[in-house]
């Protein structure tokens, strides 16, 4: 009896943890089916498994009582809300028992009928007002067709508050016919060509094609999942054609610069160097930029101690992240054959290259060009321009150069040595530095800078072509004497090159075991 009751009740209506599925199918005959099979055996099927799981014996038990069951196993179609053991446990302690007792017949009967509707309504035929708004943007977007056709869909779907949270008179701007387009981009945005339920979802951060075109962006961390600024508060309302997540936010497609970024896969690592810099918030904003933006395979080829320790190092960081970017927008068109020298935001200047082989800036190739944003365009590039490798970052990332790194920024000497050129310095370690401790307490800024430029060559000279004999340093009227003594080169009689040649992109690093003091001081 209890069997069959289930088969009869249960088959059109298990609606238990399923009340907010749309278009449910669960209750078609499975294609798959031998055709001799009668529907009363599939039928018994889903019965048998509903009931071998324990959540409806006490409901059994209560229509039994109530002499129900024989009403539900006849004629008619029936749809019931089904209340589980853990439901009926929660009840106040005493009135489940009561209730099962022969003189309050009549009360179960009419609690149990509260429960029962006496017609097939499956959860598709439930209107659900949260969704208003979107429906009625659906509609004027003429989309509704589109999501009820073929296909597998996932919609990140707005409810009618996350609409009313929007700007005042964005949405009724958005409901013009004028802005059809624009509307039908923004609501394909919230929707993938493809099932992807809750799940699915990897921890962290992923991405995942939106019909629009654009990446959706999407955050699992603890638990909680977000798509931009939107929060998932319901997950996997399973439809006939897809499944719905309901959002409390509406997203829109990536426009600026820094939006561009994150939702680029490819530009992950960037984006967290523009996080710790604290530059999203500049490639958000209103003025017109130009980014030549390294991947990360472009990342990955450097060296990844070294770029460890420019993430670590902020205002480092972010000298070379600026060195990336120029004010206004220029496109792969507006860019000249031949060699142009262009400002960086950081100060520096970089050469833009434009020939047969294409595009480049500095030692880097664009490998994608004029990806367009509200506030400007992005140059994908395959290589981190040149200042990744400068004679002030190798001092920078190199632990045994942090005093000359430390003086150099201090005399606002590091942008010389970042910049686009070819030196040779002859760099002191921070031994050589604290032999001198006491005379440079007495020196000035300008004089600590003097001492700088008395060790730096303005052309590349690499080991091989030093003589014996004077040159010119950056130190106006101050010579080095450089001896060659079978290989050795020292300079000055009191300092000697410990390691030579550490090449740098745009110079020559000698590592020098005293600092030199120029005659001048």
């Amino acid at each position: 009896m209890k069997l069959e009751l289930l088969r009869r009740v249960f088959i059109g209506a298990l609606f238990v943890g399923g009340l907010a599925a749309c278009g449910d199918s669960s209750n078609e005959p499975d294609a798959t089916t031998d055709d001799n099979t009668n529907t009363d055996t599939q039928a018994l099927s889903i019965a048998e498994t509903a009931a071998a799981d324990g959540r409806f014996g006490t409901l059994v038990a209560a229509l039994e009582q109530a002499e129900l069951v024989d009403v539900f196993a006849g004629e008619g179609t029936f749809t019931v809300f089904a209340p589980t053991d853990d439901a009926f446990a929660a009840l106040p302690e005493g009135l489940l028992e009561t209730l099962l007792q022969d003189e309050n017949k009549a009360l179960l009967q009419d609690i149990l009928k509260y429960h029962v509707l006496g017609s097939v309504v499956r959860a598709g035929d439930i209107a659900d007002g949260r969704f208003e708004t979107l429906v009625a943007a659906l509609q004027q977007a003429e989309l509704v067709d589109v999501f009820a056709g073929e296909g597998t869909f996932t919609v990140f779907a707005p409810t009618d508050d996350a609409f009313a949270a929007l700007p005042e008179g964005l949405l009724e701007t958005l409901l013009q016919d004028e802005n059809k387009a624009v509307l039908q981009d923004i609501l394909k945005y919230h929707v993938l060509g493809s099932v992807v339920r809750a799940g699915d979802i990897a921890e962290g951060r992923t991405w995942a094609a939106s019909l629009q075109g654009d990446n959706i962006v999407i955050d699992l961390a603890d638990g909680a999942v977000k798509l931009w600024n939107a929060n998932v508060i319901i997950t996997d309302i399973e439809c006939s054609n897809g499944v719905i997540h309901v959002l409390d936010a509406v997203i829109t497609p990536p426009a600026t610069i820094a939006e561009k970024a994150v939702a680029n896969p490819d530009f992950s690592t960037l984006v967290t160097a523009l996080e710790k810099a604290d530059l999203v918030d500049a490639l958000n904003g209103d003025d017109a930029l130009t980014v030549f933006a390294p991947t990360n395979d472009a990342f990955a080829a450097l060296d990844q101690e070294q770029l460890a320790a420019v993430l670590d190092n902020v205002p480092l960081l972010t000298q070379i992240l600026t060195s990336h970017v120029v004010a206004g927008t220029i496109l792969s068109t507006d860019i000249a054959a031949g060699a142009t020298a262009v400002e960086t935001l950081s100060g520096a200047q970089a050469l833009v290259v434009n020939d047969s082989a294409g595009v480049h800036i500095g030692n880097a190739t664009v490998a994608q060009a004029d990806v367009l944003a509200s506030n400007g365009v992005i140059h994908a590039l395959e290589d981190v321009i040149v200042v990744m490798n400068t004679i002030a970052l190798v001092a920078n990332t190199n632990p045994n150069f942090s005093r000359l790194a430390g003086a150099l920024e201090a005399t606002e000497l590091t942008q010389t040595l970042n910049s686009v050129g070819a030196f040779t310095v002859f760099a002191p370690v921070d031994a050589a530095f604290e032999e001198i401790d006491a005379t440079i307490a007495t020196l000035s800024t300008e004089q600590v800078r003097d001492v700088l430029l008395y060790h730096v060559l303005g052309q590349p000279v690499r080991s091989n072509e030093i003589a014996t004999g004077s040159v010119d340093s950056l130190l106006a009227g101050q010579q080095l004497d450089l001896v060659v003594d079978n290989g050795a080169v020292s300079i000055n009689e009191n300092a000697n090159v410990v390691t030579a040649d550490v090449e740098t992109s745009n110079g020559v690093i000698h590592v020098i075991d005293s600092v030199l003091v120029p005659s001048s001081l």
